[in-house]
């Protein structure tokens, strides 16, 4: 599997043990952010951005400016639902402006917060990336079980933009 163009598949991840570690470990406030990275492979400054269109009944992100649709787990949609804020949050994080009618804690602080808790929990840290990647891993591994490598990879490509070249 190392020699599969899927550059992803090498860098370190979270198991799922440690993910339940890291997520007691940190403040409830930043449980959402965590299951949206974890479970849908989103980098923290789109989930600063989720958002919902009640014209097309969809959830999407912006990436590079373009609005991109995701399709989020039941469970997840009734915990965003929850933080819904009748005026737009805005959010001010490495010098960009987010807006979004959800109040998710996905900037800085979740960072921080995550590589504190990782510290304390590990002796180490391997970053918020480290939770794409470890969305990546599972993604890969659950879908080409019925679809070939290449084919998956096409499909995580499309989905996660960057992090699977």
């Amino acid at each position: 599997m190392n020699n599969m163009p899927y550059r992803y598949l090498d860098h370190p991840s979270y198991t799922d043990q440690q993910l339940a570690l890291l997520k007691a470990e940190m403040n409830e406030k930043y449980h959402i952010a965590f299951d949206l990275a974890v479970r849908c492979g989103l980098r923290l400054f789109e989930i600063a951005t989720l958002d919902y269109d009640q014209c097309n009944n969809e959830y999407f992100f912006l990436r590079k400016g373009i609005k991109v649709q995701i399709k989020l787990p039941e469970d997840l949609i009734q915990k965003i639902e929850k933080n819904k804020s009748e005026l737009p949050v805005i959010t001010h994080d490495h010098n960009c402006e987010f807006s979004s009618y959800y109040a998710l804690n996905a900037g800085r602080s979740f960072a921080t917060t995550l590589s504190n808790a990782s510290h304390t929990l590990f002796g180490y840290s391997l970053g918020t990336n480290a939770l794409r990647v470890t969305y990546s891993h599972k993604a890969f591994h659950r879908l080409a079980q019925f679809q070939s490598p290449q084919k998956v990879i096409a499909k995580l490509k499309a989905q996660l933009g960057s992090l699977a070249k």
